[in-house]
């Protein structure tokens, strides 16, 4: 039986002086196998440049993507073709 993975939200910046209240900067990916874990973050957080995103953790492929769901397709993609 294949595994559907899911996002939510792990880190949020800040606007002002206000933590959490920014764009959200690292999801936690739900659904991995027991013992694995993956987050899906922007490497350009903070910074003015357009985000860029990347899987972390077990089977990231340090690719880089223009969207988190981007990022969560190719894990998904990893994950069935197990």
């Amino acid at each position: 039986m294949k595994t559907k993975l899911t996002t939510r939200e792990a880190m949020r910046s800040r606007n002002g002086t206000e933590y959490g209240t920014g764009p959200i900067f690292r999801y936690r990916v739900d659904g991995m196998p027991q013992g694995q874990e993956a987050f899906i973050v922007n490497v350009h957080s903070g910074t003015p440049r357009a985000a860029k995103w990347r899987v972390k953790g077990v089977n990231a492929d340090n690719r880089t993507y223009e969207t988190a769901e981007e990022a969560l397709a190719a894990l998904q993609k990893q994950a069935d073709e197990r």
